[in-house]
């Protein structure tokens, strides 16, 4: 009775260890999943920041170049404008 006692303790010591092992391994997974996905997260600000910054650039240069077109295009007249008279 005692030997059976025995081997009943050692498979269930056995069965709590290996659920204990596959809970720790469960957690390490969750953590390196979580990880990742912050890493990756961070990843893709960082690229949405930089295409905003160069699309803000882009328009900057674009908007300077149809001012310079436009300031070539229609001059501002230095002397005054005279009117005939009479």
């Amino acid at each position: 009775m005692k030997l059976r006692i025995c081997l009943s303790e050692l498979n269930l010591s056995g069965v709590l260890i290996e659920l204990s092992f596959r809970l720790n391994n469960t957690d390490y997974e969750i953590h390196h999943a979580t990880a990742s996905a912050i890493v990756q997260d961070i990843v893709n600000r960082n690229e949405m920041q930089r295409q905003i910054e160069a699309k803000k650039e882009q328009q900057h240069a674009e908007f300077t170049e149809a001012v310079q077109k436009y300031g070539q295009t229609f001059r501002l007249m230095d002397a005054a404008t005279e009117f005939p008279t009479r």
